[in-house]
């Protein structure tokens, strides 16, 4: 709760110095000074209190959640002797934030908390109009954060805001910074309106500058990678991440760097490069395993998983996304729970488990109707497309191109999802020009590998452009065009396997040659690889056909 001030009246230096370097997540030093303090013994019981509320925000800070709960619990009933006390409403909010930070389940729990603490500050006869306006903004912005995890986007911003205005009456500028970061999260998470979370996170990073404090600038500079990230701006998401992970490395932040190398690890699966990929989630899970911190591994093995499945490793992505689930379960988070669903779905069609797949589908409905989220309900729209689209029957096909078309109309798409959509409306119309030999279909086509190209242009992701050139060669090999596929797909391998690399360059040339033997497939997707080497196999030996 780092806007809360000690004032140096009745406060022992010690502790008002403890409190400074919470303020700048030195928790070590921090951790010295308390046990120190609490090692002299001879205090009042006043200041006792005090030294535990520091102890329950140190605990917080290190995202040891549920001992932070435990001690604040214990440390309020302490506080509830002395008079006129906001200690007492201190150790509240403390609490309040601690749960809010567990992600698990409903935040009722927290909400009431920061009801009761609200309620207690409003009886207290205060002597300095801060330290009432310092406690009604930290309410506001904690019932910010209690309605974002409801989903209930409008009301979060409207407390954000509220701390906001209370905040700029202070001159608190790190506090200002992290209730803009709050309505950027709800712009970005909740309503998809990527420009403007990165308006507010802008401002954020600027008043977080100009209070010095690295552990908020490297906080805003992870939001913002992130919003980069999902607009598909893969180079400025990564240098953004990397700025963020120095500046949490140095101050040993150790759950932000976990979070960061996470991120990193979707902005290099984004571009193609897989193994770095799953390298970098290992590490994030490495640091989240050693503070059992279960939400933020759901997110990881997630990830992992789907990197798994674009390597053709569909085995080991199902491993993970079943110890993904698992996790959510027993946290009972339904919205991550819901994007393990997502994954799942499509992991078993690619293995061709279409009833377990048919299943778990099922279940995504009954938490897209209980969550009436946006995202969940495109994931939704989007597997059951998907499944659709695994039918011989033409009008499942037909019923599958009519829902991504309906998803293409949402306005803001991640691009994880445009992608997707793209790539499967492309797949469904090329197989109906295959049937058809309609000419007007190829006119379809184009504008959707347009955007294909636009949006590789502007990631930079050779795994995007692989995937564009596969298209584009199975064109031509619908046209007979044989010549152009076989250019198209050697482009394909080119931008799957990133021709930077020797080795990469060594494989091209095997399979173009036809010389597959001892060739191997280590950093992209095995499967679309194999079709791509096949096929060129398959033109390498057939140049006869050139000529019909």
């Amino acid at each position: 709760m780092s806007e809360i001030k000690l004032e140096k009246k009745e406060k022992p230096e010690d502790l008002i110095r403890a409190k400074q370097l919470l303020n700048e997540y030195k928790l070590d030093e921090a951790d010295q000074i308390i046990n120190k303090f609490e090692k002299k013994g001879g205090h009042t019981r006043y200041n006792i209190v005090l030294c535990h509320s520091l102890k329950c925000e140190l605990l917080c800070e290190r995202d040891l959640l549920e001992d932070a709960v435990k001690f604040a619990e214990q440390t309020y009933k302490e506080s509830l002797g002395l008079e006129n006390n906001l200690l007492s409403v201190d150790i509240l909010l403390i609490m309040a934030l601690a749960l809010l930070r567990q992600f698990q389940g409903p935040t009722d729990k927290a909400h009431d908390i920061i009801k009761q603490g609200e309620e207690l500050l409003k009886t207290l006869t205060l002597k300095l109009p801060a330290e009432y306006k310092q406690r009604k903004a930290y309410i506001a912005f904690l019932k910010g954060w209690a309605y974002e995890q409801k989903s209930k986007a409008d009301s979060a911003v409207k407390q954000f805001e509220l701390s906001i205005s209370l905040r700029e009456e202070l001159g608190a500028k790190k506090e200002i910074a992290l209730s803009l970061v709050g309505i950027a999260h709800v712009f970005m998470y909740r309503k998809s309106d990527f420009d403007r979370a990165l308006k507010y996170l802008k401002q954020g990073l600027a008043f977080a500058e100009e209070s010095g404090n690295k552990n908020v600038i490297g906080y805003c500079l992870y939001y913002m990678a992130g919003v980069h990230l999902v607009k598909g701006d893969l180079d400025r998401s990564i240098m953004l991440y990397e700025q963020s992970l120095i500046i949490n490395n140095k101050i040993n932040n150790k759950i932000m760097m976990g979070r960061v190398l996470s991120s990193l690890g979707g902005s290099y699966a984004m571009i193609g490069e897989l193994n770095r990929s799953i390298r970098f989630y290992e590490q994030s899970l490495e640091l989240f395993k050693e503070y059992n911190y279960k939400f933020l591994m759901v997110g990881v093995f997630n990830n992992l998983s789907e990197s798994y499945r674009m390597k053709g490793e569909l085995d080991r992505a199902l491993e993970c996304i079943e110890q993904s689930v698992g996790l959510s379960r027993e946290l009972g988070v339904l919205r991550p729970l819901a994007f393990n669903y997502n994954l799942l779905i499509q992991i078993l069609i690619d293995m061709g488990d279409l009833e377990r797949a048919r299943n778990s589908l099922r279940d995504l409905k009954q938490l897209n109707s209980q969550l009436k989220d946006k995202i969940v309900n495109l994931m939704y729209l989007f597997d059951k497309a998907l499944l659709l689209k695994t039918s011989p029957r033409a009008r499942n096909r037909v019923k599958a191109e009519e829902l991504l078309r309906q998803i293409l109309e949402e306005e803001d798409l991640r691009i994880v999802i445009l992608l997707k959509v793209l790539l499967n409306l492309c797949e469904l119309l090329l197989v109906e020009l295959q049937m058809t030999n309609e000419v007007e279909i190829l006119e379809e086509i184009k504008p959707f590998i347009t955007q294909l190209l636009n949006l590789s242009d502007k990631s930079h992701s050779f795994w995007i452009l692989g995937e564009i050139y596969l298209l584009q060669a199975k064109l031509a090999l619908i046209s007979l065009n044989l010549e152009e596929a076989r250019r198209l797909l050697t482009r394909a391998l080119n931008g799957s396997l990133n021709v930077t690399s020797p080795p990469a360059t060594a494989i091209i040339n095997k399979v173009s040659t036809g010389a597959t033997e001892d060739v191997t497939f280590s950093d992209t997707p095995t499967t679309e690889l194999l079709i791509m080497a096949n096929a060129l196999i398959w033109l390498n030996q057939n140049d006869k056909f050139q000529d019909i």
